[in-house]
């Protein structure tokens, strides 16, 4: 098997459901996918992209609270793609709010 293959290969086994990683489908599932955006519309609208990663990163993090935070989790949530979120947070927003003009 060619080297280019075998690294194909190994870019769909690290794909999931569309997402990068199972943790970043997993923390788009059940952390953006209900988030209301008008409330963070402001915030979000006007941050470029890898501020807009380290505010959902924080979003996460402080839904989860003081008592969730360990080793398992700090492992789970730096395999998140915090890019990707941000770009699908901020692609949400923009649907919304070309929805509403």
């Amino acid at each position: 098997m060619s080297e280019s293959r075998r690294k194909e290969e190994l870019v769909i086994v690290n794909e999931y459901n569309g997402w990068k990683s199972y943790e970043t489908w997993k923390v788009m599932s059940d952390w953006f996918g209900d988030m209301n955006l008008e409330e963070h519309q402001s915030l979000i609208g006007e941050s470029p992209d890898d501020m807009v990663s380290y505010l959902c990163r924080c979003y996460v993090e402080d839904m989860l609270g003081d008592d969730a935070k360990g080793y398992i989790l700090e492992s789970f949530l730096n395999c998140v793609s915090w890019g990707c979120v941000a770009e699908a947070v901020i692609y949400n927003l923009e649907e919304m709010l070309e929805y509403e003009d």
